[in-house]
């Protein structure tokens, strides 16, 4: 008779509970990623069937399954390295770390463990390790045995023996010597398990992990080093770009570093750090580095590459280039219109915060509202195809003492305007042809964008304020590359945190206002050196009385004065030109000094001495040049002004005349 407490299953099965007893290791469960846990039905069925035969309680027509297996065993599942459709099941969890292939060969020690390990196990991981361990049988020099997988029982060792817990003894398999001191499942090298024993032993460790028996470990070494050097946050600064590579460069070199032959400081970028706009200390500018275009990017995409560094952790230069995102500066002021009392002058560019923008670009536009103001949860459409660039004067000033220009300026950019969005088309039915974006747009790739329309009426222009503008629409190739994303306001959120995090930290600004205003871009940037070399008010050497001198030499307007005060140094001596009539360079006689006194003979000039050339020869006054630029006084002995070291006080020397010889 069945005993009651046996409870049975939904499939009529007799659930037959376990002792509690157990050896199991969680600690020794494989952690591939290719062994999954699989369903141990086989085991708990076959196991519960030949535990209630060794107990005499087995009846014909009952099936019995055990309730689990024993605590800290588990049955796994891994694809075969010969054939990978073919599954391969063990249960792990004894405590050598090895596997059973069966039931049948987990019986022996199922068995020891119901007995709560009373009786010594008799299985194919417990037997050899005892046997081995009995003293007295082997001499001194046998008694160490060689390392490898202990001795197992035959497969149909079981079978012989359902129905009783001390299994006969069988002989013993040869032992196979191991390559490695600890193995894994697949007979490769247990790396770690034996760092772990070396530092025990030794213990400290400190040597690199080489897998070298490992086929994966190997073959993913390249690249997996690409691509972790590709996707790890890099230190990230912020500079000015001084000088450009010699050489042209392609959409290939802004992705990947190539070796193009050159030494990296005529092939790259160099780039000065960027100093704190609003402290007088720049000295971080004199610091530099080489660097190739596939290491820069573009400024506005700060808070892009940003992602996930604390603010903290930026980079001091970083900050101090937020610091001019709300200035601007114009680039070649061409053109003078206007009617009184207000004015334009007409550009070729503008710096806009950390971008320059020139006549033909495309800039985007941040979307807004349907009264023009700025909207957050918009999409980026539009763009403005740049046709002028005005900085309007507004109530000029026209009092010639007084420093004021104007009483307003402000910057403006004009041009047609473009967008994706066919809501906001002028025309929604009617996209752009492909020949149409490529006459509207210089920028290439514009139609990867998608469709295009005209926002306004044909030949209409819209003039836009720079808070209107996000920055320079960027070639779709690139972008595609870079972010895998044609969107127009990707770094919308970096170019509007720049320039609120600028209107609060840069003290140039004055109070009421949203920028600033440079001459040039070097005030711009409130940068000091360039290369190494100061400029503008903070050059020493700067004098503007020689820079207009020089000036007004080149255009052809100088006077006498100039030609002093540029401080250009002349050569001394006599002029050629109208010697003797000639209008040559020089005459056949300046050379003369160096012949023999025969050749000098024949040409007239007699025999002299070493000295001749040095001998004073009176002239005419008339025929003298003046060389200083000043009158000189007839019958005076001509003066040849030359510049003392101070550069400021000329000194006089007497030259003696010479008297022309026929």
């Amino acid at each position: 008779m069945e005993p009651e407490e046996y409870a049975v299953d939904s499939k009529g099965r007799v659930v037959v509970p376990i002792n509690s007893f157990s050896d199991g290791d969680p600690q020794i469960w494989p952690h591939h990623s290719n062994c999954t846990e699989v369903d141990a039905t086989l085991y708990l069925e076959k196991l519960g069937t030949q535990w209630m035969k060794s107990r005499g309680k087995f009846q014909q027509d009952k099936t019995y399954i055990l309730d689990q297996l024993p605590e800290g065993y588990i049955y796994y599942a891994r694809p075969r390295q010969s054939q990978p459709t073919i599954t391969d099941k063990f249960l792990w969890g004894h405590p050598s770390g090895k596997y059973y292939f069966s039931p049948n060969r987990f019986w022996p020690h199922f068995i020891y463990l119901m007995n709560g390990g009373s009786e010594a196990c008799q299985c194919e991981h417990c037997s050899p390790v005892r046997k081995a361990a009995k003293p007295g049988k082997l001499s001194a020099s046998m008694s160490q045995k060689r390392p490898g997988r202990p001795a197992g029982k035959p497969r149909n060792a079981l079978d012989n023996q359902i129905g009783s817990t001390q299994p006969r003894a069988s002989r013993p398999k040869r032992m196979r010597r191991k390559k490695f001191l600890v193995e894994d499942a697949e007979g490769n090298q247990d790396v770690f398990k034996e760092l772990v024993y070396y530092l025990h032993v030794e213990g400290t460790q400190d040597t690199p992990i080489l897998e070298n028996s490992n086929m994966e470990w190997k073959a993913e070494r390249e690249l997996l080093h690409n691509h972790l050097t590709r996707v790890r946050i890099p230190k990230w600064y912020a500079g000015v770009v001084t000088q450009v590579p010699e050489e042209p460069l392609t959409l290939h070199n802004a992705i990947i570093e190539t070796n193009n032959g050159y030494a990296l400081n005529m092939s790259g970028y160099r780039i000065e750090l960027f100093p704190d706009p609003n402290s007088s200390d720049k000295s971080m500018s004199n610091q530099y580095k080489y660097v190739p275009l596939s290491r820069i990017r573009p400024f506005s995409f700060w808070a892009v590459y940003l992602q996930g560094v604390r603010s903290e952790d930026f980079h001091p230069s970083i900050t101090h280039a937020l610091t001019i995102m709300s200035s601007f500066s114009m680039v070649d002021k061409y053109h003078f219109k206007g009617t009184w009392p207000d004015a334009s002058v007409y550009c070729e560019g503008i710096y806009l915060g950390s971008e320059l923008l020139i006549r033909g670009d495309g800039v985007r536009l941040m979307p807004h509202d349907q009264n023009g103001n700025y909207d957050p949860k918009g999409k980026a459409t539009e763009i403005l195809v740049i046709d002028k660039i005005l900085f309007k004067l507004m109530g000029c000033d026209a009092d010639l003492k007084s420093p004021l220009l104007c009483e307003n300026t402000t910057a403006r950019l004009s041009g047609k305007v473009y967008t994706l969005d066919p809501k906001l088309a002028y025309d929604p039915n009617k996209p752009m042809t492909d020949f149409e974006v490529t006459e509207s747009f210089e920028c290439t790739g514009m139609r990867e964008y998608g469709s295009w329309y005209p926002l306004c009426e044909p030949n209409a222009t819209v003039e836009v304020s720079l808070s209107q503008v996000i920055g320079r629409c960027l070639e779709s190739e690139y972008m595609d590359i870079m972010f895998q994303d044609l969107s127009l306001g990707i770094d919308l959120d970096s170019v509007r945190g720049g320039r609120l995090y600028a209107q609060e930290r840069d003290e140039r600004i004055a109070p009421g206002k949203d920028w600033f205003c440079g001459d040039n871009r070097l005030e711009q940037l409130a940068l000091e050196s360039l290369n190494g070399i100061e400029h503008s008010r903070y050059d020493d050497s700067r004098d503007p009385k020689m820079c207009r001198a020089i000036m007004n030499i080149i255009n052809g307007e100088a006077v006498d004065a100039d030609h002093r005060d540029a401080k250009i140094v002349r050569q001394l001596g006599r002029a050629h030109e109208g010697l003797i009539g000639s209008r040559s360079g020089n005459t056949r006689f300046d050379s003369a000094g160096k012949h023999s006194s025969m050749v000098l003979t024949a040409l007239g000039g007699g025999t002299i001495s070493s000295y001749s050339n040095a001998t004073p020869i009176e002239t005419p006054a008339g025929d003298t040049v003046d060389e200083s630029g000043e009158d000189e006084i007839e019958g005076s002995p001509r003066k040849i002004q030359l510049l003392s070291d101070s550069e400021e006080d000329p000194i006089s020397q007497p030259l003696p005349k010479r008297q022309r010889q026929l």
